[in-house]
């Protein structure tokens, strides 16, 4: 004869699972997510300079030299060749406009890190060749920052004066500075003429007393550092 289990009642409505319903009068809420994920793209090509007068232009063919062809997260972009002409050798402590109407640097950070950069530069001995000027000076004033994203307020800075002492060991010198979660994007500092004839705010300072008939050249050496 088979045995018969029987379960109380209670247990079988233990067991059974219950719907908990919201009152009528109460609110119920729920959570999801939305997400993104933001990767640096690796840049393949070089950055190509912007016209220095309206940043969201790009720099026409002949108005102030190439790019450095520098490829990269950080990049120094564009630097200037800086003229002063030709000058009457007149043997005295002489400072001179240059007559480069639209020098600039241009710096891009696409690292997406919100890490700052620095941008220095050293000047190197004034030579012919075979004499060298020494403590030659060139002076950097009232430069502007900016960039062709008018939304973007984040910019870096640069000093209203910037000198730059020749040298074969001189020292960097800052040129242009972003502190973090600033200088993302391209950014140019610009010391352009305010008249056609020579640029006040690019000049030199030279002792020409032993100086001698011909050109005298310096190297400007750029560099960009990431910073905390």
């Amino acid at each position: 004869m088979k045995k018969k289990l029987l379960i109380p009642a209670l247990i079988m409505a233990m067991m059974v699972p219950t719907a908990v319903f919201a009152d009528g009068n109460e609110a119920t809420r729920a959570t999801s997510n939305v997400g993104v994920e933001f990767v640096a793209e690796t840049p393949t090509e070089p950055v190509k300079p912007v016209d220095p007068t309206d940043p969201t232009k790009p720099l026409e063919p002949g108005d102030g030299g190439e790019g450095t062809g520098n490829v990269g997260f950080l990049t120094i972009d564009y630097v200037p060749n800086i003229s002063f002409g030709e000058q009457k050798l007149n043997r005295k402590v002489t400072t001179m406009n240059s007559t480069t109407q639209k020098p600039f640097v241009q710096v891009t950070d696409v690292r997406g890190t919100g890490q700052g950069w620095n941008l220095q530069a050293s000047l190197g001995e004034f030579t012919n060749g075979t004499h060298t000027l020494p403590n030659a000076k060139l002076t950097l004033e009232n430069g502007a920052v900016k960039t062709g994203d008018s939304v973007d307020k984040n910019a870096p800075i640069t000093s209203n004066k910037i000198e730059l002492t020749s040298g074969k060991d001189s020292d960097y010198v800052d040129i242009m500075g972003a502190q973090a979660d600033h200088g993302m994007g391209t950014w140019i500092t610009t010391w352009l003429a305010q008249d056609s004839k020579s640029n006040d705010k690019v000049t030199l300072n030279l002792d020409t007393r032993d100086a001698r008939v011909g050109t005298y050249n310096a190297t400007v050496t750029w560099n960009l550092i990431q910073t905390p």
